[in-house]
């Protein structure tokens, strides 16, 4: 199996490249037989949604948490109310403080 992994790997990366407008969910369906293993790949990873909804959240939590009075915290007092900030009634049992 690995070498055979290894001869569709090469056959893959001599493909022209897909045009970016191109479905790749409807791309690695009609590639399905001809790249087995990069299928099975492919299914597996393509379909996650790539976010940062918990990143782009924490950010804007901190923000509202440094306002005038805030911006005289340091770092761990900062890191301790974004913390505390989390700990919301749906998450643990407690009320947020924003």
């Amino acid at each position: 199996m690995a070498g055979r992994a290894r001869v569709e790997v090469r056959k893959f990366l001599d493909r022209p490249p897909t045009p970016r407008i191109s479905n790749p969910l409807e791309t690695w369906e009609e590639l399905k037989y001809e790249y087995r293993y990069f299928y099975k790949v492919a299914m597996k990873y393509l379909p996650l949604l790539a976010t940062s909804i918990a990143s782009e959240r924490l950010f804007s939590r901190s923000g509202l948490i440094i306002d005038d009075h805030g911006s005289r915290l340091t770092s761990d007092h900062l890191s301790m109310r974004i913390f505390l900030a989390f700990l919301s009634k749906k998450n643990v049992g407690f009320v947020s403080i924003i």
